[in-house]
Formats: C-alpha cells, sequence, structure tokens
C-alpha cells in the first residue's frame, strides 16, 4: 500500500507513496516483506477514524522517528475495543508481531463482522431484482454512440 517495486531496464527500485503510511523497517532503511502492508491498513484504518494519520511531524525526520517509536494517540472513545486491538496489531513497530491477512481475518471480531454482514445480504438477495426493475432505459440506446465523442 505504501511501498512499490518498479521495474526500469531490468532494475528493481523501489518507490514510496505517503510517508504517513510507510513502515518503521522503510523509515530504518532495513528490508520489508508483506506485513509493510499491514502497517499501511494500521494507518489507513486509523485515519478513517480519526481523521487525520497515527504518526505527524513538523519534518520528515521527526515523521521518521515518531514512527520508529510507534507511540500513536488512541482513537476515540466512541470506537470498540475490539477495533483499537485492531489497530495495535497492526501497528507493531516489528514486523514479525503484525498479524497476516488471514490472521486478521480469522480474529474473532473480524469473523463476527464478516458473518452478520453475509447473513444481511442473504437476507436482501432479492433486492437487486427489484432495483433493477426501477431502472429504465430508453429503447434507443444503442444511438447514444452517434453522440459521444471519438475515441
Amino acid at each position: 500500500m505504501n511501498v512499490s517495486k518498479v521495474a526500469k531496464a531490468g532494475m528493481l527500485l523501489t518507490v514510496t507513496g505517503t510517508p504517513y503510511y510507510a513502515c518503521p523497517e522503510v523509515w530504518k532503511n532495513m528490508p520489508y516483506d508483506n506485513k509493510s502492508d499491514i502497517w499501511s491498513l494500521g494507518c489507513v484504518l486509523y485515519e478513517m477514524c480519526s481523521g487525520r494519520p497515527p504518526f505527524t511531524g513538523q519534518s520528515m525526520k521527526d515523521l521518521g522517528s515518531r514512527v520508529i517509536s510507534g507511540k500513536y494517540e488512541q482513537i476515540s472513545s466512541k470506537y470498540s475495543q475490539e477495533l483499537k486491538d485492531v489497530l495495535k496489531q497492526c501497528l507493531q513497530v516489528q514486523s514479525s508481531k503484525r498479524p497476516n491477512c488471514d490472521q486478521i481475518l480469522k480474529l474473532p471480531s473480524i469473523v463476527k463482522h464478516i458473518t452478520e454482514s453475509l447473513n444481511n445480504i442473504d437476507a436482501r438477495k432479492d433486492m437487486p431484482e427489484k432495483l433493477l426493475n426501477t431502472i429504465r432505459c430508453p429503447l434507443n440506446l444503442g444511438a447514444i454512440t452517434a453522440s459521444m465523442p471519438a475515441s
């Protein structure tokens, strides 16, 4: 989510995105793996809850120091402890302590929400059919291409 490899002339180059989402190992110029995406996921999730990134700084050096420390302000008490626990796991400074995607999807709180969502979808399985019946297409829909700009 934050770090990608770009191939140019047979060479791989690391390209980073938003520094707010970069994991500690990137800031330390160390090797990284797919757990860097889990860190970024935690940063995005935190920002969705609080409206700001978990780590900020007055300079890149300051931001890097804060990310490496792993200390961030807790999200609002209006959010569940389960969500706070998921954030805590994703924002582990040591990548080996971060869960992988499978482990996140097996967390009881996540399984509960997925199950509830699937049950809601199942309960509304005939809704798309009803919704499609409200959409009316003009009989001459094929004529729309004549009024479209050329590619």
